[in-house]
């Protein structure tokens, strides 16, 4: 709360004291048609006085004014804010047609501090000090690599030590705790987890327990501090293989995987996007009757290698992999099903895609990609009334969809060259369950002695779908094929889509060898996604007669945000050679998919339908 010190002769009359005080903002003064006025012992100020910091819009007897991302609303001759809890101790008024605001308004509830220069009778408005306060973290990604954010109130000083490999201690100074935050649990391939604690009165600490290979990088942007997770890759090294001339990258952990082309000078060229390079950049002459030469670089968040071919090689090349840098769309295919419409991009290249909705636009942006040579007239469907298809930039191909009639949508990756659009309608009468299978793509997940969760996941997944779809629900997978889904695309498929259920399905692992059983976990708090939890964890338990290692609450990322019924199951240990064995019998993966159906089915029976 900002401190007001204004010491005012309170017999002034009102136009006196309006004519006769200036109004700053910090050390400007303020050009006002009107100055600050007293009515019944309460001064006013013109909310004039904020409009070059904040938002102001008048409507009819209202003022609304959004200042620092809060808006609120005063009513002429009201105390009642709305946006607000608290009350004016005056209401808001309106002089000389222009609106006013007691003091108060401006300290409690704008948080914008007011005070009194006696000497040069003036009021002086400026930004609240707050004390320095870690409010809040987030996590993203972007691009490959994983983002993590502290947001702060307050110049941040801070210092990041490596206490092991992939781990690290964060320290901000002078700052603590606005509220507790619980320990995320994030399980991205170069961001395991962040625990937060204040042990002592002005020191936040922060435990960040990453992945060996990776490398970060960390910025202050405004009142944020932002840590960038790279994967790293030491060198590559030329050989090869049987006629084929490879690079094979020498780092700690795996790699993404790259875009490949073969450009007009028979290179052969492969992007790293999000890898940082932690050795020297190389080239090499070569000449061995494949490739002439090759070199590797740091190009901003990518490393690029870059194989000089011989012409006959390029040529093999550039009809195996294609020439082209940009995804090409070549076609859209329109169909409906029992959710709604489906919307089939289909592209010669991986783009990368980001989907947004305004009211009922949903806006795609294709980065690097190019749709120009796409001539095709989308159909109107009972969920689709129109698309529109931009080139913004060389490499931005944007979409815009008006739609009807729906209550959500899912952005779904099939393979790397396909992107699904599920529009999903308005009327659906089923209940909508969105599973999530595992890790994918680059990220194995836990790895056994014969096989890893991301395969053992899939296939559990679909089985569960099959389920769901056969005894009348509706259902979305996350991922259906060996493709990786970043975790904020998976939660943006539950909350679009306006899900009813989240099921996220994995395989434990551990360095304990012996380490067994089934468990389920929720976000601490649900008392509803604990109570489905247990019913599934009871199936689970009663069908495969495994480890009972119980019902469990942790804040996971995928279930901190996403919808109130969110649970994630771990199937058991492929760590462990006996269950890892189970694991890998398709009968066991079909009780286990079972399971969970009859536990989410019977949980539905007893609290919904």
């Amino acid at each position: 709360m900002g401190l007001i010190i204004l010491v005012l002769i309170m017999s002034l009359s009102q136009s006196v004291f309006g004519s006769s005080i200036n109004i700053l903002w910090q050390d400007k003064p303020l050009d006002l048609k009107n100055g600050p006025q007293i009515e019944s012992g309460t001064i006013y100020i013109p909310v004039e006085a904020i409009k070059d910091v904040a938002s102001v819009r008048t409507s009819g007897q209202e003022v609304f004014i959004k200042y620092k991302n809060q808006e609120f609303g005063f009513t002429k001759d009201e105390k009642k804010v709305k946006g607000s809890e608290k009350t004016l101790k005056s209401p808001c008024r309106v002089i000389a047609q222009e609106f006013f605001l007691p003091m108060d308004a401006f300290s409690e509830i704008l948080k914008i501090a007011v005070q009194w220069d006696g000497s040069q009778r003036q009021i002086i408005l400026d930004e609240l000090s707050l004390p320095s306060a870690v409010l809040d973290v987030d996590f993203y990604e972007e691009g490959n690599k994983a983002v993590f954010v502290v947001n702060h109130q307050g110049p941040i000083k801070y210092n990041i030590e490596e206490t092991s490999k992939g781990n690290w201690k964060l320290e901000i100074e002078e700052s603590s705790l606005s509220k507790p935050i619980p320990w995320l649990i994030i399980e991205h391939p170069l961001l395991h987890s962040v625990r937060v604690e204040q042990l002592s009165r002005n020191k936040v600490t922060m435990h960040i327990r990453g992945n060996q290979g990776g490398i970060l990088e960390s910025s202050v942007q405004g009142s944020k501090l932002i840590i960038e997770f790279y994967y790293s890759v030491d060198s590559f090294e030329y050989f090869n293989l049987g006629g084929l001339p490879l690079l094979k990258a020498q780092s700690l952990g795996s790699l993404p995987e790259p875009k490949e082309y073969v450009n007009e000078n028979s290179q052969l060229i492969r992007e790293f996007q999000g890898v940082k390079l932690t050795g020297r950049p190389v080239k090499t002459v070569v000449n061995d009757g494949l490739s002439e030469s090759f070199e590797y670089y740091q190009k901003g968040d990518k490393v690029i290698t870059q194989l000089q071919l011989k012409p006959a090689v390029a040529s093999l090349f550039k009809t195996s992999i294609g020439t082209l840098r940009l995804a090409q769309l070549k076609k859209v295919i329109t169909s409906e099903n029992n959710l709604g419409t489906v919307l089939e991009f289909n592209f010669v290249g991986e783009p990368i895609v980001k989907a947004d909705q305004n009211r009922n636009i949903l806006t795609l942006d294709f980065r690097d990609t190019d749709g120009r040579s796409l001539l095709q007239e989308i159909k109107k469907t009972p969920q689709l009334q129109e698309a529109i298809f931009t080139q913004i930039d060389e490499e931005t191909l944007r979409v815009h969809l008006t739609l009807q009639n729906t209550k959500g949508y899912a952005v779904l990756k099939k393979d790397a060259n396909t992107f699904l659009v599920q529009l999903v309608k308005s009327d659906l009468k089923e209940v909508l369950i969105v599973i999530d299978p595992g890790h994918g793509g680059h990220d194995p997940g836990a790895v056994g002695s014969k096989t890893t969760e991301k395969e053992i996941t899939l296939d559990i997944a679909t089985r569960l779908s099959v389920l769901f779809q056969q005894a009348g629900y509706s259902t979305i997978l996350t991922r259906d094929a060996d493709v990786y889904v970043s975790l904020s695309d998976r939660t943006d498929i539950s909350l679009k889509s306006d899900a009813d259920i989240f099921v996220s399905i994995h395989v434990n692992g551990s360095t304990n060898l012996e380490a067994m059983g089934i468990e389920t976990y929720h976000v601490s708090g649900a008392r509803n996604a604990k109570d489905l939890a247990q019913y599934v964890q009871k199936s689970l338990i009663e069908t495969t007669k495994a480890i009972d290692r119980g019902v469990r609450q942790a804040d996971f990322w995928v279930l901190q945000n996403n919808v109130p019924l969110s649970i994630l199951v771990e199937t058991g240990f492929i760590t462990n050679s006996i269950e890892e064995e189970k694991l890998i019998d398709s009968r066991y993966r079909q009780n286990i998919a079972e399971s969970i159906f009859v536990g989410i089915e019977r949980y539905l029976m007893n609290h919904i339908r």
